[in-house]
This record gives C-alpha cells, sequence and structure tokens, in this order.
C-alpha cells in the first residue's frame, strides 16, 4: 500500500498504524469507543457502531453477542428493534453473508422489495444513506464483526473503503 495510491498523508498512516497496533490492547467497550472515535481523524463520519453478532456455521446471524454505539441516534436503534429491520436490512444481511468491504450506496441500489426500500427509506431519515460496512468472520466461525461508519459522500472516496478495510482485521480482533 502506498500513501499515494490512497492520497494519505505520512502523518495519517502514521495513524492507520497506531490505531492498528491500540487495538491490540483493547480491553473495554470504552476504550473501543475511543479506538472507534479516532479513526474519524482518517475518515470522514458521523456515525459509527460496532456489532458482534452470533452466526451459524453457514455465516447466518443468529443472534447479539454485543452491540457498542459510537454515534448511532438512539430514535434510530429503537426504531430498527421496534420494526424487526435486522431481517431486512440489506446491509446487514449482504455483510454476513460474504464478510467483505461494503459501500452502502452499492447494496441499496441492489435492494428490491418494498420493505428493503422502506428501510432505506428511514434509515435516510436518520442520517444514515450512505457508508462503508467492514467486518470479518471469526476463525472459530461462531461470532462475526461489523463495524459500519456513515457520513456524506462516503461511498465517493475509495480512500476511506481501504482504509476502513485495512483497519477491519484489527478492529475485531480488539
Amino acid at each position: 500500500m502506498h500513501s499515494s495510491d490512497l492520497h494519505l498523508t505520512r502523518g495519517e498512516l502514521h495513524d492507520m498504524l497506531d490505531i492498528s497496533h491500540a487495538a491490540l490492547n483493547v480491553t473495554t467497550d470504552q476504550e473501543m469507543h475511543a479506538l472507534l472515535e479516532r479513526i474519524r481523524e482518517l475518515v470522514p463520519c458521523d456515525r459509527i457502531i460496532a456489532f458482534l453478532g452470533e452466526t451459524s456455521a453457514h455465516g447466518a446471524l443468529t443472534g447479539v453477542a454485543k452491540l457498542l454505539n459510537v454515534s448511532y441516534p438512539a430514535e434510530w436503534l429503537g426504531a430498527y428493534l421496534e420494526n424487526g429491520y435486522a431481517s431486512v436490512d440489506p446491509v446487514l444481511l449482504t455483510h454476513f453473508r460474504q464478510f467483505k468491504p461494503q459501500l452502502w450506496s452499492e447494496t441499496y441500489h441492489r435492494a428490491t422489495s418494498a420493505a428493503e426500500r422502506n428501510f432505506i427509506e428511514h434509515a435516510s431519515s436518520h442520517g444514515l444513506a450512505d457508508g462503508i460496512t467492514v467486518g470479518q468472520h471469526s476463525r472459530s466461525g461462531t461470532l462475526g464483526s461489523l463495524f459500519s461508519f456513515a457520513g456524506k459522500a462516503m461511498g465517493e472516496h475509495a480512500r476511506h473503503r481501504t482504509v476502513l478495510a485495512h483497519l477491519a482485521p484489527h478492529l475485531h480482533g480488539a
């Protein structure tokens, strides 16, 4: 990875290494919260959430192991649970099927059902129209991480996706 390919300064590359290293020492939710907040220095975003899900042997999401809300609106999280959006959220469902960096705009574009379109409209009304989700499946195959970063024009910069994809295994390990 060359800084010129990502348009990163030497200082930003240092920050990426520092965040990766700091992830090795995270032991509390507060430390994880602070680590995720530091990513805003590299990737401008308004909303961040971290999720650890229980998965089946095939990677399907079966339950919630942990949720760390850094800056998603509480009203949105309540609506998400109340409306059962986990069963129609195209980002969540796609993520737990493939565990690859995901631009929401691409995933939203493929959404076709009325339930998915309703979800997207509702999410957008809470400032969750554009974002990037990363994470990975655990070696044991029983857990999967999801880290979502939302903000204006997130998908317009390939560098954001690359930076987050690089940091994903370090965040997952934390």
